[in-house]
């Protein structure tokens, strides 16, 4: 009897603590993934890119598990050779690649136990690229606004009723005119937000 009265107390205890970290309506995520971007085209050539990096700062406000919000987003990486191109093949690159994405998300969250949850959000919202191509000396720039998408699932953890950290995977992408090809990413990555 004290054993099942034990038990009882344990299990309250725990869903008033999940219901207090549940009982913040705000939150605010700052993402850091290392990016990898897949092959695109160059006018008829393939183009491959280096690895990089993206970050992105966002506001959600939660409804029950689900939440909508906003975020800014930015992505840098580098150029790595063009394939394809008859006789020679391929041949070696360089210039930097920048994007800035703004972006409208809707977003689910479960909570697993006490402290691990699931996390999970689809947004779709404008880039602003820049993108600069060296082939030997000639350079290339290629500036452009255009539709952005993004798909986001990830594994948190809780740590008190106003801090988590979530590992995610992202797969995300905007379309290109003109030189460059459409571009999707890859991204692992790792969250901080806070609950307020």
């Amino acid at each position: 009897e004290n054993s099942e009265i034990k038990t009882l107390k344990e299990s309250l205890s725990i869903e008033e603590k999940i219901k207090i970290k549940e009982s913040s309506k705000n939150r605010l995520n700052l993402y850091f993934g290392f990016l990898l971007p897949k092959n695109s085209t160059f006018r008829n050539y393939g183009i491959h890119f280096e690895n990089g990096s993206q970050f992105e700062i966002e506001y959600a406000r939660r409804f029950g598990s689900f939440s909508l919000g906003t975020s800014v987003s930015g992505k840098f990486f580098g150029n790595d050779k063009i394939a394809g191109i008859p006789i020679v093949g391929e041949m070696l690159t360089a210039g930097e690649n920048k994007a800035l994405m703004t972006s409208l998300l809707a977003g689910w969250r479960t909570q697993l136990n006490e402290t691990v949850f699931i996390n999970g959000k689809i947004s779709v919202g404008v880039a602003f690229t820049n993108q600069n191509l060296r082939i030997l000396t000639n350079s290339i720039t290629q500036k452009d606004n255009s539709f952005y998408y993004s798909s986001l699932i990830g594994i948190g953890l809780q740590w008190t009723n106003f801090t988590n950290t979530i590992l995610y995977y992202q797969y995300d992408g905007y379309e290109s005119a003109g030189n460059f090809g459409d571009q999707s990413f890859h991204q692992i990555g790792l969250s901080l937000g806070l609950n307020y």
